[in-house]
């Protein structure tokens, strides 16, 4: 799993790193006051772990980032974009895996390797150093324990999850009748309501999120030669809490035409911006699933900014030694469960991306029909 952008909430713990204090003591005979500089906050310092790893069962590669906190005489913001103050110069981890009966499995020696694609922001980059272990067959029914050793012991940090099981994720939308009818998100005079997708959740999972994926391929033409290139804009369907994590119940996510056409009109260019395009043809949708494990859950809840600002919400980790999340999260195609199961659009869709007479505003994009043959205006062919 990449870390470069591992949770959709992170936060920083910023700490001063001087304090002056000013007592003036109100002495009604004298007027005087007096005041006490440069207390140092800085003695006795101790580094503590900051571990963040999802685990994914649909993943091959899967990366722990292990820092610490810091403190020192510089400007917290200052220190942040250097590489030593947040990592250790010593740390060995492993992962056990132990079966659901108690039983050690295995163990994985985590090696330590340097990305160079994290996003410029706040901390340090865009070269880090994480701890990655190999593995394309976890298994959903294991408990995965992280232990991770700083300094030869002087250190320790400890945190375990189970894996979201990708196997028990269940779509029961009838997709049969969907591929058949197409995506109908427009008809011959009108924008339509749109559609339910009904998902179960595997066990372990406490929250869920779907996304649309609107798949088309750009035509443009370069010095006389036709190039393609393929493209995607997604949009969020929306995010549901799971009751019941060991028993988790259909959920429902319902998108409509409005939605598909105002994301064409945000995300889709128009066709006079588009240097060189001959037209844009209108594919099919695929829909991608991601899933919190309890843990990421509850990180995240805990994290998620708060609309009152008397609140004071409380910390929030599953790291003994340390603080961050060690948890699991799973992200699945619909189209990586069978063969051809993306979705066309129908007819009335594609139509009305072309022309955009019903006031979806999709007629500036360059969508060509895809639904027609070779003869008709503004085929695709």
């Amino acid at each position: 799993m990449n870390l470069s952008n591992i949770l959709p909430h992170s936060y920083i713990r910023v700490t001063l790193n001087a304090l002056k204090t000013c007592s003036i003591l109100l002495l009604s005979f004298l007027g005087l006051s007096s005041c006490e500089t440069d207390v140092n906050v800085n003695a006795d310092y101790q580094a503590v772990p900051i571990i963040y790893g999802l685990l994914d069962v649909t993943d091959s590669v899967h990366q722990i980032k292990i820092n610490k906190t810091f403190l020192g005489e510089m400007d917290a913001r200052e220190m942040a974009t250097v590489r030593d103050s947040s990592e250790f110069q010593n740390v060995n981890a492993i992962i056990e895996s132990w079966s659901q009966y108690g039983n050690k499995e295995r163990d994985y020696l985590l090696e330590e390797v340097e990305i160079t694609n994290k996003d410029s922001g706040l901390f340090y980059g865009p070269n880090q150093s994480v701890f990655q272990f190999v593995d394309n067959q976890l298994s959903s029914t294991s408990t995965y324990k992280l232990i991770v050793d700083i300094n030869s012991g002087s250190k320790i940090a400890r945190a375990e999850t189970k894996l979201v099981n990708f196997r028990e994720l269940y779509r029961t939308t009838d997709w049969a009748r969907l591929k058949a009818t197409g995506l109908r998100f427009a008809d011959s005079d009108t924008i339509l309501g749109g559609h339910e997708i009904h998902i179960v959740p595997p066990t372990n999972s406490k929250r869920v999120q779907v996304r649309a994926i609107f798949n088309y391929t750009d035509v443009i033409n370069d010095g006389g030669n036709q190039l393609t290139f393929d493209r995607e804009i997604s949009f969020n369907l929306g995010t549901e809490i799971v009751e019941n994590a060991y028993a988790p119940k259909e959920e429902r996510f319902f998108f409509t035409g409005k939605q598909f056409f105002d994301a064409i009109n945000l995300f889709v260019p128009d066709f006079e911006d588009t240097k060189g395009l001959v037209h844009r043809i209108p594919e099919d949708m695929d829909f991608e699933v991601t899933i919190a494990g309890e843990d990421l859950h509850v990180y995240m809840e805990v994290n998620e900014p708060s609309g009152d600002l008397n609140q004071e919400k409380p910390e929030y980790t599953n790291v003994e030694g340390g603080y961050g999340i060690f948890s699991s999260r799973m992200r699945m195609l619909f189209s990586e469960r069978e063969v051809n199961s993306e979705i066309r659009l129908s007819k009335g869709t594609i139509e009305e991306l072309v022309s955009g007479v019903l006031g979806s505003g999709a007629g500036t994009k360059g969508f060509c029909n895809s639904s027609v043959g070779t003869a008709v205006p503004n085929s695709c062919f």
